[in-house]
């Protein structure tokens, strides 16, 4: 189908099993309507959420790219990429501040905090969301510190977290297709906001996405995100166990599943029934269904009880009053809901639970005419809600397949591509920038508490002086915040960096006083001083 203006909207998901794009527009009545759709596969490019061959995942992206614009006639110019993937979790950050006498709490004292909050707790890893859960003024909570008096501040924030590798991949193999990502918006966040109420979210509740080779997990309570974690076990481990037990090809494997898949089969039942009980694989092998859902089952309760170990660890799996909201391709299989049920109630120790399947969004969502995506399952609604998510219009040129107008598309893709890897190794380059400026902070500070003992040690103020001289900040420093200046998807890098320099030239200053202090000491005028104060000491 082809659009008569660029106000649509594009998405794109990086799934274990496919890669799927879909375009789309708000419609008055606050759902939307797909106006094109293209998938791929993802064999060999995707492994657990993660890109594990750039290669492959550049075409992969570019084909999807290109069947979108063949139906909408015009150009991808931008898209939502929707962030998911094993390294992706969340992390409780606890921040304090002692105040030196009772005062009123001012917006610098808590943006002060939530710069704290926001500084990843493992190497490697960055914050992508930072969400304030409670404020406490000495023992009191409060929605909004600013304007409490107390003597002390406590905050606490969930902070969403993930590998800078993660998106730093998904990044470069987008902009080689000469797309530019508006956000990443968290795929399962998205998700939950699209299949839950307010209700649930405020009562307390688990959506659990149930992917090929991923199982997401996000808990609600009091309306507010409290625990995230990306489980890297999904449905697709069950295709390869029959593939690997029963020595049949893949295809055949993913048929067995959906045929005779029961998350919760009653096996008395089956043995009385006189329907067909074994199946007939395509080489002549003949193999009993109980052994087949036997495996099925054995995967199924393996992911399910990766599950609730999560939504233990959540601390709130007592306070779910809502219950659990199934989603994704695994929540299709035969008593899904009576596997989650049984099992909440052996490993929660809970009587009264509430297990339900999100078939569809709370949205309307309507499609053209032509549009090869079936809205009457639940597989695409990740894609979908990460749509939803999306406010910007993504469509470029009227695509007319001029040979010039491709070549100058392919040039802009290579420069995009060209700068992406300039800022991947920019942030890089700072990072060991950051390491460097903290251990001469740390020399500068240690030389400064070693002269103060001994101010009239001339190696030892010698010393000092070396080190003071040789500190300062980096040649590659500059450099590296050129590159990604005025560039907000990196502002909590380049902040980061900026109060490391405040901190170093505080301690070059400091290491300075104490060198000027030393010298003065050293001197006649000092020495004589010194004879005088230890005369009067003596007479005293």
């Amino acid at each position: 189908m082809a659009t008569t203006d660029k106000d649509f909207i594009v998405a794109i998901e990086l799934g274990s099993s496919k890669i799927s794009g879909i375009a789309g527009k708000k419609t008055a009545d606050g759902g939307v309507q797909i106006i094109a759709y293209a998938s791929g596969k993802s064999d060999g490019c995707i492994r657990h959420g993660i890109i594990s061959n750039e290669v492959k995942t550049k075409q992969a992206i570019g084909d999807v790219v290109k069947k979108l614009e063949a139906q909408l006639k015009m150009s991808v110019k931008r898209a939502y990429i929707g962030l998911g993937g094993q390294s992706l979790r969340s992390h409780i950050a606890l921040e304090k501040k002692d105040l030196l006498s009772k005062a009123s709490i001012t917006e610098q004292i808590k943006e002060s905090l939530h710069d704290e909050s926001v500084k990843p707790p493992y190497p490697e890893y960055e914050t992508l969301i930072n969400i304030p859960l409670e404020y406490k003024v000495d023992s009191k909570i409060v929605a909004d510190p600013v304007g409490e008096f107390g003597t002390s501040i406590e905050a606490q924030y969930l902070n969403i977290i993930a590998k800078e590798s993660l998106c730093n991949n998904i990044r470069s193999t987008v902009a080689f297709n000469g797309v530019d990502i508006v956000d990443m918006p968290i795929q399962i966040k998205c998700l939950a906001d699209n299949i839950t109420s307010d209700v649930e979210k405020s009562s307390g509740c688990a959506v659990v996405d149930l992917g090929a080779e991923t199982t997401s997990v996000i808990v609600y309570k009091n309306k507010t995100e409290r625990y995230l974690v990306v489980i890297p076990l999904g449905v697709a481990t069950i295709t390869k166990d029959i593939m690997s037990i029963k020595q049949v090809e893949e295809a055949e494997a993913e048929n067995i599943k959906i045929k005779y898949g029961d998350a919760y089969p009653d096996y008395n039942a089956a043995e009385g029934d006189s329907k067909q009980r074994t199946y007939r694989t395509a080489d002549g092998r003949n193999i009993e269904i109980i052994e087949l859902q036997k495996i099925i089952e054995a995967r199924m309760r393996e992911i399910v009880t990766n599950v609730f170990a999560q939504i233990r660890k959540s601390g709130l799996a007592d306070n779910l009053l809502s219950g659990l909201i199934l989603a994704g391709g695994g929540s299709n299989m035969k008593n899904i809901t009576k596997l989650f049920e049984e099992m909440y109630k052996e490993s929660i120790k809970q009587e009264q639970v509430k297990v339900r399947v999100a078939n569809k969004l709370l949205i309307p969502v309507t499609k053209a005419s032509g549009v090869g995506l079936s809205l009457d399952n639940n597989t695409s609604n990740t894609l979908l809600s990460i749509l939803v998510k999306g406010d910007t219009p993504c469509g470029g040129d009227t695509k007319d397949n001029n040979l010039f107008d491709n070549a100058a598309a392919a040039e802009a893709a290579a420069q995009r591509s060209k700068e992406l890897e300039e800022e991947n190794k920019a942030i890089a380059k700072l990072k060991e920038v950051n390491e460097q400026i903290r251990r001469t902070v740390d020399q500068l500070n240690d030389m400064k508490r070693q002269l103060s003992k001994n101010l009239k040690d001339k190696k030892l103020l010698k010393k000092a002086q070396e080190v003071y001289d040789a500190a300062g900040e980096p040649e590659e420093c500059k450099a590296a915040l050129a590159v990604i200046e005025g560039k907000d998807k990196y502002k909590t890098q380049k902040k980061e960096t900026e109060d490391l320099i405040a901190v170093l030239e505080a301690a070059q200053d400091d290491l300075d006083d104490k060198i000027a202090e030393a010298k003065k000491a050293g001197s006649v005028l000092g020495k004589l001083h010194s004879m005088i104060k230890d005369l009067l000491n003596d007479d005293n």
